[in-house]
């Protein structure tokens, strides 16, 4: 617990302007709150990496990865950055972008996650991309792709998984892993990751509120019909009230408190073509 008090510390000490927020989220964090406490899957970190790599080949033979080094980069040094100061930061983490005009974010088990073009188009700050991969980072930290797997398709599912090919074609398992996933998680899982998300990325100096603004970028070009970067499926909180909750929070605790936005910084990200 000291050691999380630290580690925000140490990120917000070059922002000035911010330490209110800084003394405020190390409170909060050594008061325990923000923490994953979800209970994990009964597997080790090998087992849950192995199921990732099995999904991430899946992804990879039906998605186009983003040629340009600028973009990738970006994403994955802004990503690595925050999963070292992560509730969860023992495991390798891989960031990729892919080629895609919609507007789309997921992890995998095991630390992989993705973004598509078309989401980081519509994003303006470099604290809306560290919300949306937060988000994602906040997942893993609390075992939810792991144990939504293990809820879906049973240990045996799981098992299927670890022990299909490397290689050739993917296990009807396998893309049944991939499609709950890629469906989006259960209320309580969304909200978890929300909350855990804000904390992440005050954490490594940005605002928390950008997490707030790219869902609402999202939903609006959508024609506001409350989609969100991981899926629309049942069980989903209602976007609108969803976003309102995430603002009372970022309020209540004072993560509003001068951390930037970043919108500078994201502008090499911006003014690349798709």
């Amino acid at each position: 617990r000291a050691a999380l008090a630290a580690a925000p510390r140490a990120a917000l000490a070059a922002a000035p302007r911010a330490a209110l927020a800084a003394a405020l989220l190390a409170s909060w964090v050594a008061a325990g709150c923000g923490t994953a406490r979800a209970p994990r899957a009964p597997l080790g970190d090998g087992e849950e990496r192995i199921v990732g790599a099995r999904l991430a080949a899946l992804v990879r033979a039906g998605h186009r990865s983003a040629s340009d080094p600028t973009v990738s980069g970006y994403v994955r040094t802004l990503g690595e950055r925050m999963a070292r100061l992560s509730d969860r930061p023992g495991i390798p983490y891989t960031f990729e972008v892919i080629a895609d005009p919609s507007s789309r974010a997921f992890a995998l088990p095991g630390g992989y996650l993705y973004v598509t073009t078309g989401l980081l188009s519509r994003l303006d700050t470099q604290a809306e991309l560290a919300g949306v991969l937060g988000h994602g980072l906040a997942h893993v930290a609390a075992g939810h792709p792991m144990g939504r797997l293990v809820e879906v398709l049973g240990r045996s599912g799981v098992d299927a998984i670890l022990t299909s090919p490397r290689e050739g074609t993917p296990s009807p398992a396998t893309r049944r892993a991939l499609e709950t996933l890629l469906a989006g998680y259960p209320r309580e899982m969304e909200r978890h990751a929300d909350h855990l998300g804000l904390l992440f990325t005050a954490r490594v100096g940005l605002n928390p509120e950008g997490m707030i603004h790219a869902m609402e970028k999202v939903d609006a070009a959508s024609g506001g019909n409350g989609v969100f970067w991981e899926g629309s499926g049942k069980g989903l909180p209602d976007q609108a009230r969803r976003i309102e909750a995430l603002k009372a929070e970022v309020k209540s605790k004072g993560l509003d408190a001068g951390l930037p936005n970043g919108r500078d910084p994201y502008a090499p990200v911006k003014s690349r073509p798709r």
